[in-house]
């Protein structure tokens, strides 16, 4: 397979690996190697350490994002995690999430929030057929589902404000959530949040940490988004600005959590409240009161995990958990490669069923006792450090700075692939006395990087977009109450300073002035994104401009 379509299809699995994984294995114990030197270049993290001396990596992340401890009355994660309806969940997540925030699981006959698609199933509502990703080409988008289905009911409700007249049946689910939706939103208000890690079971690596709730927070902001726009529909400004927030907040709060998807979740969350902004902006019957009440509002919300911080630090304990794991002969690493890639790279069929399997051949290679586990792990740290060391701030230097470190890792990635068999047979056979034990250490680290590395670069890229879409919004409140004030809107943006704006935020990624035109009665305010050219307020969020235009309208 080449190099390329290797870490594509890693890389897109890697992404959501933690939505749903549930292999299991018990293994009988045997004699392996020695517990690594524990230490900021071996292990990263030195502590806790468990019964036979390896680092507790679930424990040490948790210790690290509840520090302080975070009490139950004022964990948002928790307020929100009491409202919604886990039935799907993965057995057994739920007893051993409410055990680690040490707390008892509700068990009462709440109405608990759930989506209108599990609203649907229940009324038993028309659905679209399922699109079939799995055999669509790579700029296959799905077609637009059929009009009547619940599909369509739920795509209409997300585009544009609507009455209760024109789509009964997600009223009537709206009204049937609105007391979990409201607390819901209430608890977005905490001011703390802590969403424990669990292990699926006692063997788990890294990479198998569930986290269902993930979907259920993308899920909730939709609501939020869908409920705000049948309020805008009837006038009702307040309401909709409050589930604006609350959409806002949620963002801010998924950064919070320590991975790269969960920090790509709340990311996603911002294009919702940003499409919603441009909407309650366009309002007719907005007042002053309003724009400060949101200005407020963002003054408030919650700070985020960086995604650099999040990848120097907790990403980077995968390939580190998963040697470990694999020298203690307690993951069968080569079918772990083969559920994630989707692969097969034996002849054995992948199976979930708990079973007792003897080491596959990198397992076996990585518990040798003649494997130098401490050097394997000095040298992932060694390339994460040089990787992602220092991400710099200024997204021009970032992206001079990505070629390099692209480059490096495919060149790892390619070379490790190539020395794939080989390393293979060594763990079948036992590392040779005669062999040059530092090389094999280090291609086997290699092997395992390559298997940990997904497209960090492209997550970071992303959150410099997000940023900079969120970057326009204090402006744009600026422009409206300018507008307010003064009957339109100003010719040029240096006219709000200082009334209405102490200063104007440059363009994130040209470092000069954010665009502005006056359009009709409205404007476009945008960045010029990623390309760093000027499309003229042409929105394209993956690589163009990226813009916030009043009125707001569908087509734009």
């Amino acid at each position: 397979m080449l190099i390329s379509s290797f870490v594509s299809i890693f890389g897109s699995i890697f992404m959501h690996r933690r939505l749903a994984f549930s292999f299991i294995a018990v293994f009988v114990p045997v004699a392996f190697a020695q517990p690594p030197t524990p230490g900021p270049d071996t292990t990263f993290y030195e502590a806790p350490l468990d019964e036979e001396g390896y680092v507790d990596y679930v424990a040490a992340l948790n210790a690290e994002f509840n520090d302080p401890p975070v009490k139950p009355e004022t964990n948002a994660f928790l307020g929100i995690l009491n409202q919604v309806d886990t039935t799907d969940w993965p057995e057994g997540h739920i007893p051993a999430l409410y055990s680690a925030l040490g707390v008892e699981q509700p068990n009462d006959d709440r109405q608990l929030f759930i989506t209108f698609m599990e609203y649907a199933d229940v009324r038993g509502l028309p659905q679209a057929p399922p699109f079939d990703w799995e055999n669509a080409a790579p700029d296959e988008e799905p077609p637009p589902p059929p009009a009547g289905t619940a599909d369509a009911m739920e795509e209409r409700a997300y585009s544009k404000p609507w009455t209760a007249e024109e789509l009964p049946e997600v009223a009537r689910w709206l009204d049937s959530i609105e007391v979990p939706l409201d607390a819901i939103v209430e608890a977005t208000k905490l001011p703390t949040y802590y969403a424990p890690l669990v292990r699926p079971h006692e063997y788990a690596t890294m990479i198998e940490i569930l986290l269902p709730h993930l979907g259920t927070h993308r899920a909730i902001g939709r609501s939020l988004s869908m409920r705000a726009r049948m309020n805008l529909a009837v006038g009702n400004l307040d309401a909709a600005i409050d589930d604006w927030a609350a959409i806002k907040r949620l963002g801010r709060l998924q950064k919070q959590e320590p991975f790269l998807i969960c920090n790509l979740v709340g990311i996603s969350l911002q294009p919702l409240s940003h499409d919603l902004l441009a909407l309650i902006l366009s309002q007719p019957g907005i007042e002053a009161q309003h724009i400060q009440e949101m200005r407020d509002i963002m003054n408030r919300l919650p700070t985020g995990e960086s995604m650099a911080r999040v990848i120097q630090r907790c990403e980077r304990v995968m390939p580190l958990d998963l040697l470990t794991r694999a020298s203690r002969g307690q993951v069968d690493a080569l079918e772990m490669i083969q559920v994630m890639q989707s692969l097969v790279l034996r002849n054995e069929p992948v199976t979930y069923a708990v079973r007792v399997p003897e080491p596959d051949p990198l397992t076996g290679l990585i518990s040798d006792p003649k494997f130098d586990l401490d050097r394997a792990l000095r040298r992932g740290n060694a390339a994460w450090v040089g990787w992602f060391g220092d991400v710099p701030d200024d997204y021009q230097a970032f992206a001079a700075s990505v070629q390099h470190i692209e480059a490096d890792i495919h060149q790892r990635s390619a070379a490790a692939m190539q020395q794939a068999q080989r390393l293979l047979q060594i763990g079948k056979t036992g590392i040779p006395e005669s062999a040059d034990i530092g090389l094999i250490v280090d291609q086997t680290a290699d092997l395992i990087l390559a298997i940990c590395t997904p497209g960090f670069s492209a997550a970071i890229r992303t959150e410099r977009q997000s940023d900079a879409q969120a970057s326009l919004e204090p402006t744009a409140l600026a422009l409206e109450r300018y507008r307010l004030d003064r009957g339109q809107y100003p010719p040029l943006l240096q006219s709000l300073v200082p009334d209405y704006i102490e200063a104007l935020p440059p363009d994130m990624f040209s470092n000069k002035s954010l665009r502005y035109r006056r359009d009709g009665a409205g404007y476009m305010l945008y960045s010029v994104g990623t390309n760093l050219v000027d499309d003229g307020g042409i929105h394209d969020f993956s690589d163009g401009d990226i813009v916030l235009r009043v009125p707001w309208s569908l087509e734009n």
